[in-house]
This record gives structure tokens, sequence and C-alpha cells, in this order.
């Protein structure tokens, strides 16, 4: 048996105490501030970048740009252009992405109308058909493991599934899922007329 030698307190290692393993850092500083760092001629040439899509008939382009100057200045929506032309046009990008099909545009193209135009979403006309093709497009991207792909066609899904898409005053962007009720009680028969 190995002889213990005895440690004098000070040879001892140092406990710490529980208040001196918590490591305090202070948040980042806001290195971007939208209000501040974007100038009244900086949202001139953007909106007049977005204008030049609308003016191509470059739908899909416009829809980006629609949705990051939304996000960028939700109150300034109006001023982007979105009205019953740009609905239509989209629309009809999202009719022959149907056509070909190409699920994966398809789902872009119809969740980018879902957040421009969240109050006429249910307008988008989403079939069984088409819900089963993007989920088969969801599927091979998975199957394929192109990762990439796969969550933004489910961040896309994500959105059309939603009762709602909102871009808030604060610039958050919400989806909200009502919850389902299911009710247990049966209904009560008609009554004859």
């Amino acid at each position: 048996m190995r002889p213990t030698r005895r440690l004098s307190p000070d040879q001892l290692p140092r406990r710490h105490r529980a208040a001196e393993l918590v490591h305090h850092t202070e948040p980042a500083a806001r290195r971007f501030d939208v209000d501040q760092d974007i100038t009244a001629e900086d949202w001139q040439r953007m909106l007049g970048e977005l204008q030049k899509c609308r003016k191509g008939e470059r739908w899909g382009a416009f829809a980006w740009r629609a949705i990051d100057l939304t996000i960028l200045f939700p109150d300034r929506k109006g001023e982007l252009g979105l009205d019953d032309v740009a609905w239509e046009a989209m629309l009809s990008e999202l009719r022959r992405h149907r056509e070909q099909p190409d699920w994966a545009s398809f789902a872009w193209q119809a969740s980018r109308l879902a957040i421009l135009f969240p109050d006429w979403k249910d307008e988008l006309g989403l079939e069984e058909a088409d819900w089963d093709g993007m989920l088969g497009q969801l599927r091979r991207h998975r199957e394929h493991a192109v990762w990439a792909s796969f969550a933004e066609q489910a961040s896309d899904l994500a959105i059309l599934s939603a009762d709602e898409v909102r871009i808030s005053k604060e610039r958050g962007f919400e989806l909200v899922n009502h919850p389902r009720v299911e009710s247990t009680q049966p209904l009560p028969p008609r009554q004859a007329v």
C-alpha cells in the first residue's frame, strides 16, 4: 500500500464558488438599424429596382424584392405596387409551375404570394394534387440529401400551411396556426323547414 501524503490547505487546488462559474457577457450592440442605416435615397433606389422588375414582368424577382422591402419597411408596403395586376401576373406564374410541373418553384411562388397578399391566400386555389406534388418534392430532397433545398421547401410548406402570415410593424415575421378544436359532442339533428 502506498503511503498517503497530506497536503496543507495552501497546497490544495482552489475550489471555485458557484457564483464564479457563471459567465456574464453583455449583449452585442445592434450593428444595423434600418431607420438609421437606410436613407430615403436608398429607399427610392430599391423601389426603382422593384419597379424595373414589374415593368420587365420578372415576377419572381419582383416577389423576392417586394418581400425584402416589406420586411425592411412594413409600414410602406402600400408603395410597392402590390395590386391586382401583380397578383394576377404572379398567380399566372404559379399556374405555369403547376402545369410543368415544377413543385419546388410552385411552392416558392405560392408562399411568396401568401406573404405578399395574406388576405388573398385562400384564393391561391391549392388543391390536393398540389399538396401531393409539393410534399413529394420535399421527400425527394430528403432522399437525395439536398438539405438546402429541403429547408427551403419545408419553410415554403410551413408558410402555406399557416392559418395566417404576418409581418409586423416591428419587422417580425410570424406564422400563426390556430388551435384545431375537435368537437366531442355530436351535432344536433337538423330541423325541417
